[in-house]
Order: C-alpha cells, then sequence, then structure tokens
C-alpha cells in the first residue's frame, strides 16, 4: 500500500515537470522566434475563419514549427495559429499583407520555401512552404520585392 502511494506521488510528480517544462520551453520558443512580437502587433481578433489548411510547416526566426501551424490566406492578410500538443497556449495572429516587406528563397525540412520579412521596417522573419507561398504571393503588396 505504501509503495502504491510513492508510485502515484511520483507519477503526479513528473506529469507536473512534464508539464511546467513545456509552458516554460514554449514562452522561450515564442519570444526568441518573433511570434509572441507578432501575435502582440497583429493579433487575430474572432472566431478562426473559412478556409483553413492545417498541418502547416512554419518556421518563426530560427524556431521551426513542423506541422503544427493553421493557416488561411484571407483578404486582409495571412492568418496563422500554431496549435502545439503539449500546449494549447498560441494566440492566433492575422499578418496584414502591408507588412510583409520582402521573400526570399529558403528551405524547410529539405524543401523549397519561402522567407518573408515582416514589419516596416522588419523585426521579424517567418518562413512557409512553398505551397503555402503559391497560395500567398498574389496578395502580396507589388511594390515587395521578390528575390
Amino acid at each position: 500500500m505504501a509503495l502504491a502511494a510513492v508510485i502515484a506521488g511520483t507519477v503526479v510528480a513528473l506529469i507536473v515537470i512534464v508539464v511546467v517544462s513545456a509552458r516554460l520551453t514554449d514562452t522561450v520558443f515564442q519570444r526568441s522566434s518573433g511570434y509572441a512580437r507578432l501575435v502582440d502587433s497583429f493579433p487575430w481578433q474572432g472566431e478562426p475563419p473559412a478556409g483553413l489548411v492545417g498541418r502547416q510547416t512554419v518556421q518563426f526566426g530560427q524556431v521551426r514549427y513542423g506541422g503544427v501551424v493553421t493557416a488561411a490566406v484571407l483578404d486582409q492578410g495571412l492568418y496563422l495559429h500554431v496549435r502545439s500538443r503539449l500546449v494549447a497556449r498560441h494566440r492566433p495572429l492575422l499578418l496584414p499583407w502591408e507588412e510583409v516587406s520582402a521573400s526570399f528563397p529558403a528551405h524547410l525540412r529539405g524543401k523549397k520555401a519561402v522567407r518573408l520579412d515582416v514589419g516596416r521596417p522588419p523585426f521579424a522573419s517567418l518562413t512557409v512552404q512553398e505551397r503555402l507561398y503559391a497560395d500567398l504571393r498574389s496578395r502580396l503588396v507589388a511594390a515587395t520585392p521578390i528575390v
């Protein structure tokens, strides 16, 4: 009976450690990647939009979110929402097209991708897979240099 209590207590302690560690790691990733600043600058308000495409791989700064980003190409901008399995605290954002200032060839997981600078002047970057870029390319402001 005492052994069962010790085991149960150990399991509970391990679960708490994993959850706290995941939240701390997630906070560090959001801040170091620029995602937190993007959400603060361009928050999404309301319910998720229609036309969502899930399981996207997007890199914010140097932090890659593999297969956990939901995206939508809208008239007013690019909707992005990171949906991590461990931490559901990510807030969605809407990047207005006029805030995307340049695009450059890149790679994500060995596949062709495009890096976009965000802000005027740029304060963040994100890299999207080529097929998502193909959907949003026509929405970029005409003055945006495409390298």
